[in-house]
């Protein structure tokens, strides 16, 4: 990527910050003297620098001690995916050491009904009405569980750290309360290794950390703690920058202290905004005579100018010459039940076979963008969704008079909209997983002897249509062939609900985004995908980007 280009991503990057850090102020300047004071603690305890490390060895370090305390942010799924990827490569390489995870998120008193969940013997819906989550916790349980079926899968302890009235108590109070628990697992379970989730801001010297030192001490036990903190604002700019391209990024700030950057800071505070504004309408709307009231409706949250400036950041970082009125001619659906989905085909004159197909991607994908009606679809509310479709949206938006005039050319279409997801999502999050042609193949070869069912069986057939595509694009591309591709391709697509094209599209538009990162290939590459020649077809247009990503 040229300097000029690559500069233009960075402060793209810091608006993007800025936005997201200046909206979140409004609900962090209303919260208590005694959590501002916290939060400060915390905050200026963290090291000013930092060394870059890798997860080995964070991992090495771990099993040398007893606790571990790690930073949750609650908001961020990728904070709690960060856990519990930590947790599979630790067992993995310590499979004999067994793990009690203990966990904020649940109460101490309620430790017997976590017991019988971790059994299997009460229900997921059971569960969260004893442990009373939505109105104790509050935050995805959707987030939290794949840790908990984890430790059930390893026959593994999870333990509730928290205090009787939970959140109504003071934090020093509860670290204190967390600290007691801690040593009582360390006792009990000796051999265990003990990781505590806990709010980031329990990690400072002054807090859980201090007090559990200072416990350890008194008892004459192994005082040192490993901390892991995520995703911290300061360790993403300036010198780190350089790294931000990688997926994750594990940096050493002192010793037995450490940071694992997997998201970056915007989207962090995004979904603590998003998260506050529909507490807030929790709150306003809470009418306990009111059963029928639906807090997830267009009319209670304005998703859309998020939309617009997601489309705006884009249209600006791509220079796409695009009227602003036309920028706000998009539609946004969210959490559509079944009967709205079903009445595409007469709101929008959608064909039954094509509204069967739009359900299930929504079903599989939590979203799903219908370019006929600008409208975009969704389930599960991410900023990389909503980044997502933004890129869909500009692509069909400035494509708009060009023709799909065969099953062919309606394939490449997906092919190239889906690319133009993929890279609005990367240029938003450069951390968001990306998939390469070795992802495919190594989902078949550890699939291969697997008996497969279901939306499993058709990722198998999608990845092995995608290598095959792959494959054929390359022979023919290296022998200056035109690129084409046999029907029986564009026939299984619209089997798999265009799993192959979405899949295929993806895969483009990660190959492209990673060869202009790396500067093999030119910047303007991307803009491809959005600045189409009138009379020309998406299968030329994909020609000729294929062929620009593969100089």
């Amino acid at each position: 990527m040229s300097a000029t280009a690559r500069k233009r991503l960075v402060e793209l990057q810091k608006n993007l910050y800025d936005q997201a850090l200046s909206d979140a102020q409004l609900y962090l300047q209303n919260s208590s003297p005694s959590l501002k004071r916290y939060a400060n603690e915390y905050q200026n305890n963290l090291p000013k620098s930092a060394k870059k490390t890798n997860r080995d060895h964070i991992i090495n370090t771990m099993h040398k001690h007893r606790y571990v305390l790690y930073g949750d942010f609650h908001t961020l799924r990728q904070n709690q995916n960060g856990l519990l990827k930590l947790l599979k490569a630790y067992h993995k390489k310590f499979p004999n050491r067994p793990i009690t995870i203990a966990m904020e998120s649940f109460k101490h008193i309620d430790q017997e009904k976590i017991n019988l969940y971790l059994k299997s013997m009460i229900t997921d819906t059971d569960f969260l009405e004893q442990v009373q989550w939505k109105e104790e916790w509050g935050y995805s349980w959707e987030s939290y569980r794949p840790i908990l079926e984890f430790a059930k899968k390893h026959y593994f302890k999870v333990v509730g750290i928290n205090t009787p009235r939970g959140g109504k108590d003071e934090l020093d109070k509860r670290d204190h309360y967390a600290s007691e628990v801690l040593l009582d697992i360390g006792s009990k379970y000796a051999n265990d290794l003990v990781v505590c989730m806990i709010g980031e801001l329990h990690l400072a010297d002054k807090h859980l950390t201090g007090i559990l030192r200072k416990r350890c001490e008194d008892l004459q036990i192994d005082n040192k703690v490993v901390r892991i903190v995520n995703n911290v604002d300061q360790y993403f700019f300036g010198k780190y920058a350089k790294h931000n391209l990688q997926r994750v990024n594990y940096l050493a700030l002192k010793e037995n202290f450490f940071s694992i950057q997997n998201a970056p800071p915007w989207i962090k505070w995004q979904t603590y905004i998003i998260s506050e504004e529909l507490k807030s309408i929790d709150d306003e709307y809470d009418d306990p005579q009111d059963d029928e009231f639906d807090l997830y409706t267009e009319d209670t949250y304005d998703f859309d100018s998020h939309f617009l400036s997601l489309l705006n950041h884009i249209k600006k970082f791509l220079r796409l010459q695009i009227h602003h009125d036309i920028l706000t001619k998009f539609c946004l659906v969210t959490f559509p039940d079944q009967e709205t989905i079903d009445d595409l085909s007469g709101s929008w004159d959608i064909e039954r076979s094509e509204v069967a197909r739009i359900s299930k991607r929504i079903a599989i994908d939590g979203f799903h963008f219908v370019p006929k009606a600008n409208l975009g679809i969704i389930n599960n509310i991410s900023m990389n969704n909503l980044a997502y479709i933004t890129g869909q949206f500009l692509h069909n938006v400035l494509n708009k008079k060009i023709e799909a005039v065969s099953e062919t050319d309606q394939f490449f279409k997906r092919v190239l909209a889906h690319a133009a997801g993929m890279i609005a999502t990367k240029i938003l999050n450069p951390r968001r997983k990306g998939t390469d042609i070795w992802y495919f193949r190594r989902f078949l070869g550890s699939n291969k002897k697997q008996n497969l069912q279901g939306h499993a069986q058709n990722l198998w057939m999608s990845a092995k249509a995608v290598i095959k595509i792959h494959e054929d694009l390359q022979r023919k591309y290296e022998n200056n062939n035109k690129l084409t591709l046999p029907k029986s391709i564009v026939t299984e697509d619209n089997k798999l609900a265009y799993d192959i094209s979405r899949s295929y599209g993806q895969l483009l538009g990660h190959t492209l985004y990673s060869r202009v990162m790396g500067q093999s290939a030119p910047a303007d590459t991307m803009r491809l995908l959005f600045t189409f020649q009138e009379n020309t077809s998406f299968q030329s247009q994909f020609s000729m980007i294929y062929r620009a990503t593969n100089p």
